[in-house]
C-alpha cells in the first residue's frame, strides 16, 4: 500500500514524501518485478479537491486525482 497523488509527488514542501526521482524508480521497479501497489491516498485525504486546502494553484477533480494514481 502506497500513497500516489500529485501533493507527494512535490520535489519539496510539506507535502513532498521523497524526491520524484526516488518514487519513479520505486514505480518502475515494482513493475519490473511485477509486483502491485495498492494506491492510498489519492485525493489527499479530499486536500486535492478542496479549494480551501489544496497546496495546488486551483483544487482537482477526483477523475484527475484518479487518473494520476494510474
Amino acid at each position: 500500500m502506497f500513497s500516489i497523488n500529485p501533493a507527494y509527488d512535490f520535489e519539496s514542501g510539506d507535502y513532498a514524501n521523497g524526491s520524484p526521482v526516488q518514487r519513479q524508480e520505486m514505480y518502475r521497479r515494482c513493475e519490473e518485478l511485477g509486483v502491485g501497489i495498492t494506491v492510498m491516498k489519492p485525493l489527499a485525504g479530499g486536500t486535492l479537491i478542496d479549494e480551501k486546502r489544496t497546496p495546488l494553484s486551483r483544487p482537482l477533480t477526483v477523475g484527475q486525482c484518479v487518473e494520476y494514481a494510474l
